[in-house]
């Protein structure tokens, strides 16, 4: 459990008030959907699953986030962590805020005040926007992808070090360089906002060279 806290940790929130995502100039439709996602994205929802699967020592982590953010002082979201090789209960973390006054409860205890809201907010936000953007805006450069916004599909399949390492930063088994990505962006019909994003990663880890496979699946909208 470890590992596991440890990247959940790392996601480190970067969508408080004065830290929004800016937008960037972009020539293709893909980059112009992740502005108009990011941009507009300020009060949301967002549900994250992270899953990853090693053969040896043979074990399947998992982390499921969801987080309802209106601000810094008003979100509330529940966090639950699996570690099947651990042969411990899940981890569940349940947290309410309301005009800064932060209670939350853990593991099914009674409900308790906290004495500030960060904490919380930094281990239900598992993938923050900021990463989201880094991984949109390098799909955008990468210019590799297939389908378009009118399908409602973008696609990538392939290797990509700048992956690699956004990758690297949010799982607890870090990926050799070869690591095959596919990653699947679904958007609104009408408003070509990105809705959600599937990312599968199948590769080798750095640490013993044994088969990793990753498994991300965010979904992402207004309140």
């Amino acid at each position: 459990m470890r590992k596991l806290f440890k990247w959940v940790l790392l996601a480190s929130i970067m969508l408080l008030v004065g830290n929004h995502v800016e937008a960037r100039e972009s020539s293709t439709e893909l980059g112009n959907a992740v502005n108009e996602t990011l941009t507009e994205t300020q009060s949301y929802k967002q549900s994250t699953t992270i899953e990853q699967v090693t053969t040896e020592p043979a074990n399947t982590e998992t982390v499921m986030s969801t987080l309802s953010y209106d601000n810094a002082d008003n979100f509330s979201g529940t966090l639950i962590q699996k570690n099947l090789a651990s042969g411990s209960d899940d981890a569940i973390l349940q947290v309410e805020t309301h005009d800064a006054q932060s209670t939350y409860k853990e593991n099914g205890s009674e409900w308790q005040q906290s004495l500030t809201n960060d904490s919380h907010l930094d281990r239900l936000n598992v993938l923050s926007l900021s990463q989201i953007h880094s991984i949109l805006t390098t799909l955008d450069t990468i210019g590799e992808w297939t389908g378009s916004l009118s399908d409602q599909t973008v696609s990538f399949s392939g290797e990509n070090q700048q992956l690699n390492n956004l990758l690297n930063g949010i799982v607890s088994e870090s990926y050799n360089n070869d690591a095959a990505h596919q990653i699947q962006l679904v958007t609104d019909r009408y408003t070509n906002e990105i809705k959600s994003i599937e990312w599968t990663v199948s590769g080798t880890s750095r640490i013993n060279n044994q088969a990793v496979t990753t498994s991300i699946e965010v979904k992402l909208s207004q309140l």
